[in-house]
């Protein structure tokens, strides 16, 4: 887990919880850049917008974290390649996260005081090639029509993950995306409850 600080006023901790079998990796060379591939270039523009999902106390759990969004809803990134590879979620939700792992638990102490984290959000990006979206779905209690609000969530996180941790976040998608299996990624990004980016 890493927790990075964006801004004075934004704090998003960056949860990545990657479920990575080794056939997840594109081991043949290709004669294409990745910036080459249309499908990259799609995944790179992406933002989430359209259509909402509304849910009530919907429970997802990944590995040592569970979130719970507990009013609210999710705009979802549009398809890849027939795939979906995220959304953002507008609302009142929380984390409760316990690592197995004890030098973890030391490591979250040093920030929480506790050996767990425990957070209340009102925004979150998730992105994910594994059965999230499948599970959103499941849980919808209604829909709606997403606000400019979702989208400028999307461009600040992929802002942020160029720029802040110069990781190539849409690489690692495009793996999965072009895999004729199942994905297995998960990454999650919440703000904090009445903290507003600048």
């Amino acid at each position: 887990m890493h927790a990075c600080s964006f801004s004075a006023m934004f704090s998003i901790f960056l949860l990545s919880f990657v479920l990575l079998p080794a056939s997840r990796v594109l081991g043949q060379p290709s004669p294409r850049t990745p910036n080459n591939y249309p499908v990259y270039t799609q995944l790179r523009r992406l933002l989430p917008g359209g259509e909402t999902t509304e849910v009530k106390e919907f429970v997802l759990k990944r590995d040592a974290a569970v979130f719970t969004f507990h009013s609210g809803a999710f705009a979802f990134y549009g398809e890849v390649n027939g795939k979906i590879t995220g959304a953002v979620f507008r609302g009142q939700g929380s984390l409760h996260l316990v690592p197995p792992i004890e030098q973890e638990r030391r490591s979250i102490a040093l920030l929480t005081k506790e050996p767990q984290l425990d957070e209340n959000f009102d925004t979150a990006v998730l992105r994910f090639t594994d059965t999230s979206a499948a599970e959103i779905r499941k849980a919808a209690v209604g829909k709606g029509t997403a606000e400019g609000a979702y989208t400028s969530v999307g461009q600040q996180f992929a802002d942020a993950t160029h720029t802040k941790l110069h990781w190539n976040l849409d690489a690692r998608l495009l793996q999965d995306v072009l895999s004729p299996e199942p994905g297995g990624f998960f990454l999650a990004s919440s703000t904090e409850r009445n903290t507003r980016p600048k």
